[in-house]
């Protein structure tokens, strides 16, 4: 709510502070930040992915040896959520003038996990399964599967580009995932950003709108090569400075959230082993 306040007078986008019916708008702002500035999507997600998270730590602990097979079911349910979710946007539109409810019951459609629970499932399977080489093949199933669905979505419903997404993105996190392990070298200074790494998430929708004014006023515009790499490193070294000097401020965990320490990030990695240590005893 604050940051989006932030954002609003940032932007001069604060037409939405004069109109009538002004607790339309509040609850407009609370329930949408992400129309206001486009990175809070996330905040509404992953607060819809931690209502849940209980239920499918418990659910993934009964059924923890079958982690691989979960995993390849959530993207199957991702690819067929997706056409569902959009049919319910469109279904919603008939309730359109009744404002509250009607955003109400987008919102909750808009930040569903489910459009992301494969991510989500990665991720908890990664942490906790040393994947090996001859697993890979086992991920050529579920993307047959998604690729005939999303064929046949296209044909009907248009929606091949937003059903084949975790095509692009599980590949390109498992070889990161990989090299993370193997590049040593590079753990503190992954530590050290992602100790402000919230932080840096808050901040930086302003300050990358801020460095491509000045860009373009220098006149380096996306037509220039160096234009985004100039633009990724003003943005990333601006924010990290900001994030960094606001963590020396008493109470700043209220403003950027709380700081990760490296022995907390050191206690996120070894999560795998406490997991099935704890697993174990309790057989």
């Amino acid at each position: 709510m604050i940051y989006t306040l932030i954002y609003i007078l940032t932007t001069k986008n604060v037409d939405i502070l004069n109109a009538w019916f002004w607790y339309e708008r509040v609850v407009y702002i609370i329930i949408f930040p992400e129309k206001f500035f486009y990175h809070f999507w996330f905040i509404g997600l992953i607060l819809s992915f931690y209502l849940f998270y209980p239920l499918l730590i418990k659910f993934l602990m009964k059924y923890q040896n079958r982690l691989l097979s979960i995993l390849i079911i959530s993207i199957v349910i991702q690819a067929i959520w997706i056409p569902i979710r959009n049919l319910l946007f469109i279904i919603l539109l008939s309730i359109k003038k009744y404002f509250l409810v009607y955003n109400i019951l987008f919102s909750l459609v808009f930040y569903s996990f489910l459009s992301y629970i494969s991510y989500f499932l990665l991720g908890i399977y990664l942490s906790r399964v040393e994947l090996k080489s001859s697993h890979y093949w086992l991920f050529i199933f579920p993307i047959l599967i998604l690729s005939f669905i999303s064929f046949l979505f296209t044909i009907r419903y248009g929606y091949f580009l937003e059903i084949i997404f975790p095509l692009f993105f599980i590949p390109v996190i498992i070889i990161y995932f990989k090299l993370s392990r193997k590049i040593k070298k590079i753990k503190p200074i992954l530590v050290l950003f992602g100790k402000y790494s919230f932080g840096i998430y808050l901040i930086h929708g302003a300050i990358n709108l801020k460095m491509i004014e000045i860009l373009y006023n220098n006149s380096i515009t996306i037509n220039n090569w160096v234009f985004y790499p100039l633009l990724f490193i003003l943005t990333f070294s601006t924010s990290y400075l900001i994030a960094f000097s606001i963590n020396l401020i008493p109470g700043s965990r209220y403003i950027i959230g709380k700081v990760r320490e490296e022995r907390i990030v050191q206690n996120f990695i070894q999560k795998s082993i406490i997991f099935e240590y704890k697993i174990n005893n309790l057989k």
